[in-house]
């Protein structure tokens, strides 16, 4: 994954705009699935109308296997501790 938009640690959190230089993300696809289903059920009372439809959500599980970070010398240079 190349566009991603926030690192965190417990020392310090990188926010890119709109996206963070030099990172990349390096994950493995586990399984791709679908999430329970959810059934829809709209009715108007007195008017017979009824209509009853189901949809199941598409899942992808990833699992992130290396996060690569090199941020610039200008990003390092203004970073403040919080605490």
């Amino acid at each position: 994954m190349d566009k991603i938009l926030l690192i965190g640690t417990p020392d310090f959190t990188s926010v890119g705009r709109p996206y963070l230089e030099n990172t990349k993300v390096l994950c493995t696809v586990e399984e791709n699935s679908k999430s329970e289903k959810v059934i829809i059920f709209k009715k108007k009372r007195r008017k017979g109308y009824q209509k009853n439809q189901g949809h199941r959500q598409d899942l992808t599980i990833v699992r992130i296997n290396r996060i690569i970070y090199s941020p610039e010398e200008s990003v390092l240079q203004n970073y403040k501790p919080m605490f």
